[in-house]
């Protein structure tokens, strides 16, 4: 039978493993793992060897590739779970977003179902599967597809636009940003008002220098406009929710409206 507590536990459970991963806490991970877990991840082998030992062993080979310091943004979005008194399941779309060591940036969606087994009066998964798509045509992993995407967006589509400038900003990528922002930019905001191209650039680029991690809380395209509400985090610990409405044309932004909304106290914050 199918129970709510059961199922809120488990909700509680993978909201305790998103913030463990974004503060890189990989012990508080492997707590939800019982010891004989079976693993199918998306990166080889085939299969691991079963135990919460092999967990332990692809979260440190995958905390390796961080850069050292810099957010670490990551989100279970999506997830579905149903349980009764003693077996459950769960499955989800996992985000993360995180500066790579090789100056890069990780910005990657893939599926998860986990199997949930209740022993003791405690949950532990029993059985993880991630996996990503792949295009059958060249045999590729599709890892950089976002939800709602077969095979990516036109590039000069104006979702697209808007996730490439925020993607420029956490890349320092300044090449890319002068690309997207037309010639007749205008930009406004609570401090600015309808400032041109090169002020906007005077002004908001140095705020590349802080290493932002933009989650996209809510993405919504009429034409050539798109809000997109987001929430950011900075290397000094900021931690913010904006609302933008952009508008773009031929594949760059001309106006921008950011309308401020909600910062968050990060403890060891100054701000």
């Amino acid at each position: 039978m199918i129970t709510a507590s059961s199922e809120a536990l488990i909700g509680r459970l993978l909201d305790m493993q998103a913030y463990a991963v974004r503060h890189r806490d990989y012990e508080n991970v492997l707590n939800s793992y019982a010891d004989e877990v079976a693993v199918f991840d998306i990166v080889g082998p085939l299969e691991y060897p079963p135990g919460n030992e092999s967990v332990r062993a692809r979260l440190e080979e995958w905390s390796r590739t961080f850069a050292e310091t810099g957010p670490v943004s990551f989100e279970i979005t999506g997830r579905r779970i149903e349980a009764g008194d003693h077996i459950g399941f769960s499955d989800s779309l996992n985000h993360v977003r995180a500066p790579l060591k090789n100056g890069e940036m990780l910005d990657m969606f893939w599926r998860e179902t986990l199997n949930w087994r209740k022993s003791n009066g405690m949950w532990k998964i029993v059985h993880a599967h991630s996996s990503v798509p792949f295009d059958p045509g060249t045999g590729m992993a599709l890892t950089t597809l976002k939800p709602g995407e077969t095979k990516g967006e036109d590039a000069a589509s104006p979702a697209t636009v808007v996730r490439r400038i925020l993607q420029a900003y956490e890349t320092g990528d300044r090449k890319t940003a002068e690309s997207l922002i037309g010639p007749d930019f205008r930009f406004t905001s609570p401090q600015d008002d309808h400032i041109d191209r090169t002020t906007y650039f005077n002004r908001c680029w140095p705020f590349s220098e802080l290493t932002p991690v933009y989650d996209m809380v809510k993405l919504a395209v009429i034409g050539e406009e798109v809000f997109a509400c987001y929430e950011c985090r900075t290397k000094d610990n900021r931690h913010f929710r904006n609302t933008e409405l952009i508008r773009v044309k031929d594949g760059r932004i001309t106006n921008v409206e950011v309308f401020f909304g909600l910062t968050v106290q990060v403890p060891g914050s100054s701000y």
